[in-house]
């Protein structure tokens, strides 16, 4: 069996990381268009967190990503 990439700086392994550590209820959603791309964060009442606001604009897709995992994780499941 191949091992699972747990490696974040690949879009693979960054998934893996978000899917083991979001919190039961959490949901991340890559949200794509012409010129832009986001995150959207929604807990476990199905409320969106427009997540750019918690990043910086130098962090890179993937540091925006595993902030909104942290965000999840401090708030839990509750």
């Amino acid at each position: 069996m191949k091992e699972v990439s747990l490696d974040p700086n690949t879009l693979t392994g960054f998934a893996n990381v978000a899917c083991r550590d979001l919190p039961e209820g959490w949901i991340l959603s890559l949200e794509m268009e012409n010129g832009s791309g986001c995150f959207v964060l929604f807990d476990p009442e199905g409320e969106g967190i427009e997540f750019d606001e918690y990043a910086s604009v130098d962090d890179t897709l993937v540091e925006k990503g595993l902030k909104a995992v942290a965000y999840a994780a401090g708030k839990g499941t509750s």
